[in-house]
């Protein structure tokens, strides 16, 4: 009898000890989804001005932290992500002494939970945006047991020593988030949206532009200049799809595209080939620029999605050439403000296909013979909002869920995957000028603890 009683005290003991565990381990995940999800959401508003603007400076500082400014943006995200005006968006277990594994809490953030990892002397990408987010449960905070105690009781009964573990747990989770190039944009928000983060996205305006880059002409400009520090100038001559690449690294040949639904391209985007098509230009144009003074022939026309590997359709100049709506909205764009510009394969008929995403700075604009040129800065590659990377494709209809074609000049584009080389613990060095999205990082955080 004795031996029976004594058989099931240790079944029930280490039953009980299996409850405790299990509830850690939970709590464990999901701390870990918490910090995953806020620093994938946190990391793109780095790069906002404090207008709320994108900008394409440097973001973290010379030791590799973020500036001012980008550690405002995201912690202002983290204070409305753990609850501060509405419901925490991610919850854990609760630290309170129940085995009721549905009882929840909420997983709160401050600024003092983003870090930066160091950056090692042979690392020549110092200001690359690399964001650590903590997610902890500790002090009053952490995970009561319920059952561990009554395992400890008899050490407690016969003044032996209750290890401290044996009444709570404390524990954090970290996750690293880094910049990959970009494989979709998301479509362009209505300007009256309401909601924290798709009024951002509306602010900024983070959408495609309409104004294609030949892709050969972007890769050369950017091999040209790859060993010269600062900022590029890029000249972009509006062009059609004949004109042969001009001698200068600088100067590239771009096309205005229709980003308009339709059923034309894809089954998904409208064609360039008449002057209603030329409105849906202009709409969207006016998406970019609400500020034109005078009514225009056109409605404000946000622009779709973008993914790499569609095609869209791309004006002719002679199409474009005398209507005044649309000189009238070029001419209105804003400068000094960063576009997101999707990049195209060279190809001789008015389809081309998107390869992927510029971020790049307007600072001047100049009206030639009907025509225009645009004078953008390439500066740093950023993660910015409405940008995602992935490998299928996720907004064309026919397409959806199908994988996406693999990278077009893999060896050489600026849209390649950045590799972590696991010898060095580091990254891959970012292209410049290119639109990034955030992702967790393939490197050990050695987070759990």
């Amino acid at each position: 009898m004795p031996l029976v009683v004594f058989s099931l005290l240790t079944i029930a003991a280490f039953l009980a000890f299996t409850v405790d565990i299990m509830r850690a381990f939970l709590q464990a995940q999901q701390l870990e989804f918490a910090s995953t999800a806020a620093a994938v959401h946190i990391l793109p508003f780095a790069c906002l001005d404090a207008d709320g603007q994108m900008q394409n400076d440097p973001v973290c500082q010379a030791d590799g932290s973020f500036s001012p400014q980008a550690l405002s943006n995201m912690s202002m995200q983290l204070e409305i992500l753990s609850g501060g005006a509405q419901a925490a968006w991610n919850q854990s277990i609760s630290s309170e002494s129940s085995a009721d594994a549905s009882s929840m809490a909420a997983v709160s953030f401050s600024s003092s939970d983003i870090s930066t990892p160091a950056r090692d002397a042979g690392v020549s990408d110092k200001s690359d945006p690399l964001l650590i987010l903590k997610a902890e449960k500790s002090g009053a905070n952490a995970l009561q047991f319920v059952f561990l105690p009554m395992v400890f009781a008899f050490n407690q009964m016969m003044g032996l020593t209750v290890p401290e573990a044996a009444s709570s747990f404390e524990q954090k989770q970290s996750t690293e988030v880094m910049g990959q190039a970009a494989s979709r944009i998301g479509a362009g928000v209505p300007l009256e949206a309401t909601g924290n983060r798709v009024e951002a996205m509306a602010r900024a305006r983070c959408a495609g532009f309409p104004l294609a880059i030949n892709y050969d002409d972007f890769k050369r400009a950017l091999q040209g200049q790859s060993a010269t520090s600062g900022n590029l100038s890029l000249k972009l001559h509006l062009s059609s799809a004949a004109d042969l690449q001009y001698s200068s690294l600088n100067e590239l040949r771009a096309y205005f595209v229709n980003l308009s639904s339709g059923n034309q391209v894809n089954d998904y985007y409208a064609d360039a080939q008449s002057q209603e098509r030329v409105n849906d230009l202009i709409g969207t144009l006016l998406y970019f620029d609400s500020s034109t003074a005078q009514a225009v022939s056109a409605n404000l026309n946000p622009p779709e999605a973008l993914e790499r590997g569609v095609k869209i359709d791309r004006f002719a100049k002679g199409l474009l050439s005398g209507n005044t709506d649309l000189q009238q909205v070029i001419s209105q764009l804003r400068l000094n403000k960063c576009y997101i510009l999707p990049v195209v394969k060279d190809s001789t008929g008015s389809q081309c296909e998107v390869l992927g995403f510029a971020f790049l700075k307007l600072t001047a604009l100049t009206a030639i013979n009907g025509s225009w040129d645009f004078d953008f800065q390439a500066g740093e590659s950023l993660p910015v909002l409405n940008a995602s990377a992935g490998s299928s494709y996720k907004s064309i209809p026919q397409f959806d869920g199908s994988r996406l074609p693999p990278i077009y000049d893999q060896a050489n584009s600026p849209f390649s995957p950045r590799n972590y080389d696991l010898s060095g613990n580091s990254f891959s060095p970012r292209p410049r000028a290119v639109v990034l999205a955030p992702v967790p990082s393939p490197r050990p955080t050695n987070s759990a603890s």
